[in-house]
């Protein structure tokens, strides 16, 4: 019997899903996005914000304060912005707030709390899957979310990547 149990290998998921461990300490990596967890930001292709020579610190400004709804519209007013998000519990999301909107889940929360008190502005629509979310991006001129780097090798003629967001 006790031969029969050292032959029994079980699994346990590391938190997120960034790698496998075995129960005799054993690891080995894997990636649950598969694209190494790497993620960008996702714009409709038809945005002309693409090709102006914006830094990625620029670009990134600039998506916080379009996702945060402090502006309505692309530079040079060419098309309404409508950011699109993912449940909280979405490694995309996570990686939108911390790198990009460089805010903490409870803030983000008292930001959209205070701006529903004000004026009623309500948070971006949140969006299931990533291909739910390309869709959604491809329908609005002005759409724009994270998605994870592997998603943004297939995309369509409808969609570009604005910029990779840097991990650190």
């Amino acid at each position: 019997m006790k031969s029969a149990a050292k032959k029994l290998i079980v699994f346990v998921v590391v938190a997120c899903g960034a790698g496998w461990l075995l129960l005799d300490g054993s690891a080995f990596a894997a990636s649950s996005s598969g694209g190494g967890g790497k993620f960008v930001v996702v714009i409709n292709a038809k945005n002309p914000i693409k090709g102006q020579g914006k830094s990625v610190g620029e670009l990134r400004q600039l998506v916080k304060r379009l996702y945060l709804k402090e502006r309505s519209t692309w530079p040079n007013g060419s098309a309404e912005a409508k950011p699109f998000s993912r449940p909280s519990d979405a490694e995309e999301q996570a990686v939108l707030i911390k790198h990009v909107l460089q805010m903490s889940e409870a803030e983000l929360a008292a930001h959209w709390m205070s701006l529903k008190q004000k004026n009623g502005t309500t948070p971006p629509r949140k969006v299931k899957s990533e291909r739910m979310l390309m869709k959604f991006i491809g329908k609005f001129d002005g759409g724009f979310g994270v998605a994870s780097a592997e998603s943004a090798q297939k995309l369509g003629d409808d969609l570009a990547v604005l910029f990779e967001i840097p991990s650190s």
